[in-house]
C-alpha cells in the first residue's frame, strides 16, 4: 500500500466514507427521479452491499490475517476476516437485513414506498458506519482494517488478463453475471412494481374513547340533524396524488324524483407517497327518507360534476334514515 494511502487510512475510515457516499448518491438519484437504469444500478448495489458491509465493519474492525493456501482464514483470531470473507459476509448479511428493513417500513407511518426504502437504507448505513468508524478508531493504527485496493486490482487484472483465453473468458462471464444479478434483483427491490401500488380509503367515526374506528355509523338522524365523520386516505401509489372526495346522499326508493341524489360535500388535497390524509366533515341530509344511502366517492385528480361508482377510484357507502319531521 502506498505511504499516502496508509496515512489516510490511519486517520479516516475510507471504506465507511465510501459507503456513506454511495448511500447519499442512492438517495439523490431517487430524490431527483433519475432514469430507471441509473436507479437500478445504484439502488441494487446499495441494497445488496451497504447494510451488510457496515455490520461487518462494526463486528470486524481489525485487519484480516493472510489466508493460508486452501484455507478461508487463519485460526489465530476469530475476530479477523480476510477481504474476501468481508465481502461475502457483506452480501449475506445484506440479504438477511432486507426482510427486516421491509417489515420495519411496512409497520412505519410512511408505508412501503421507494422513498421509505431508501430513507431506511441511508439511515441504517449512516448510523452503522459511524459506529464502525468509532470502534475502529479505538484500535492501534497498524491493526485497523484498510481497503486493499492494490491487492484487489492485481487479482482482478490477473483474472482477466492472465491464463488461457478460455480461462479469461470464463472469469469475465462470471464477473459480468454476478454484477448483472446484483443490478437486476436489487433494482426490483429498490423500485416496487406497479402491481404493488394502491390507495387505502376509509370512512371513520369517533367512539367514546376518542378513537377513530371503521364502524358505528349513524343509522338515523332527526329533523335538521347532522353527523360528523372522518375520511382517511393513505397514498401507496409511489407518487404524489391529488385526491378528491365527493359525498352524496341518495333516496333509494323514489325512482323518478328530481332530488333522488344530492351532493352534500366535496373536498380535495394533494397527498405525498406514504402519507395519510384525514379530513373531518359534518353533513346534514337535505332530503328525507327511511332508506337513504350516503356515498363517499374517491377520485384521483378532479371529480366529475355527477359523481358515481362507475367513475370513482374508490367507493364507500352506508345506510341512513332521516325522517321528514312532519306531524
Amino acid at each position: 500500500m502506498p505511504a499516502w494511502q496508509r496515512a489516510l487510512s490511519d486517520r479516516v475510515a475510507a471504506d465507511v466514507v465510501l459507503a456513506w457516499i454511495l448511500a447519499a448518491v442512492t438517495y439523490l438519484v431517487v430524490a431527483i427521479d433519475a432514469p430507471a437504469a441509473i436507479r437500478m444500478a445504484i439502488g441494487g448495489s446499495a441494497l445488496f452491499v451497504l447494510p451488510g458491509y457496515v455490520l461487518v465493519a462494526v463486528l470486524f474492525p481489525h485487519r484480516g490475517p493472510v489466508a493460508a493456501p486452501g484455507r478461508l482464514s487463519s485460526l489465530r483470531g476469530l475476530d479477523r476476516v480476510t477481504a474476501r470473507e468481508r465481502m461475502a459476509l457483506s452480501f449475506g448479511l445484506s440479504l438477511a437485513f432486507l426482510p427486516v428493513l421491509g417489515i420495519g417500513i411496512a409497520l412505519s407511518p410512511w408505508g412501503f414506498s421507494e422513498a421509505a426504502i431508501v430513507g431506511g437504507l441511508v439511515t441504517f448505513v449512516a448510523v452503522g458506519g459511524l459506529i464502525a468508524a468509532l470502534v475502529r478508531r479505538r484500535l492501534p493504527p497498524q491493526d485497523r482494517f484498510r481497503i486493499p485496493l492494490a491487492t484487489w486490482a492485481g487479482e482482478l487484472r490477473a483474472a482477466l488478463l492472465d491464463g488461457s483465453p478460455g480461462e479469461r473468458t470464463v472469469n469475465a462471464l462470471v464477473i459480468a453475471s454476478v454484477v448483472l444479478a446484483l443490478l437486476t434483483v436489487g433494482g426490483a427491490l429498490a423500485m416496487p412494481q406497479d402491481g404493488q401500488t394502491f390507495t387505502n380509503f376509509a370512512v371513520l367515526t369517533e367512539n367514546d374513547d376518542g378513537q377513530l374506528i371503521a364502524g358505528d355509523y349513524p343509522s338515523e338522524l332527526g329533523p335538521n340533524g347532522s353527523a360528523s365523520l372522518v375520511t382517511a386516505v393513505e397514498n401507496h401509489e409511489q407518487e404524489t396524488i391529488n385526491y378528491t372526495v365527493v359525498v352524496t346522499v341518495e333516496r333509494n326508493a323514489s325512482a323518478d324524483a328530481s332530488d333522488r341524489t344530492v351532493e352534500l360535500d366535496r373536498y380535495s388535497a394533494s397527498v405525498d407517497p406514504g402519507e395519510r390524509w384525514s379530513h373531518r366533515h359534518a353533513f346534514q341530509p337535505t332530503i328525507s327518507g327511511s332508506q337513504l344511502r350516503v356515498h363517499y366517492y374517491l377520485y384521483r385528480g378532479g371529480a366529475p360534476a355527477d359523481a358515481d361508482a362507475a367513475t370513482a377510484y374508490r367507493h364507500l357507502y352506508f345506510w341512513l334514515s332521516a325522517p321528514s319531521g312532519d306531524a
